[in-house]
């Protein structure tokens, strides 16, 4: 019986502790990118006070001949938000060299990041060819100071 005491103790701190680290109203999109294209997301995540970065994970990818969530050496999955109905980039490029679930924060540009702002992920590719990938993102990352 202490056994299973031990062991619910343990999987409620776990899950305690994955619902802290995810970011706010995180979003997930699949997006399928033509060779050479960029394609963006038809989801968008809006502020909700000023922010100063957004947050972006790769949570998946498939390249044309390739395995799953395998990127080339060499290659790159970007990835950046821009303002709703806008292709101009709102925030860093992400870079991704592989799969990152987790995922890493990105500054916004000047000017962008403030509070009951809509934005969209957009991404491409260094490796020309066909690529569906899964984004877990969010326009609220680390408040502004």
């Amino acid at each position: 019986m202490n056994t299973v005491k031990k062991l619910l103790s343990l999987v409620i701190m776990m899950s305690i502790l994955t619902c802290v680290s995810l970011p706010a109203n995180a979003v997930t999109s699949t997006l399928y990118v033509s060779a050479g294209s960029t394609a963006y997301s038809t989801e968008t995540s809006k502020t909700t006070k000023t922010r100063k970065t957004c947050h972006i994970a790769l949570t998946f990818v498939q390249f044309s001949n390739y395995p799953q969530n395998s990127i080339p050496s060499g290659y790159y999955v970007y990835a950046a938000l821009c303002p709703y109905l806008s292709t101009s980039d709102a925030t860093d490029t992400a870079g991704f060299s592989m799969v990152s679930s987790s995922g890493y924060y990105y500054n916004y540009h000047s000017g962008q990041g403030g509070n009951d702002q809509r934005y969209r992920l957009k991404t491409y590719s260094n490796l020309n060819i066909y690529y569906s990938a899964t984004f877990d993102w969010t326009a609220n990352g680390q408040a502004a100071s």
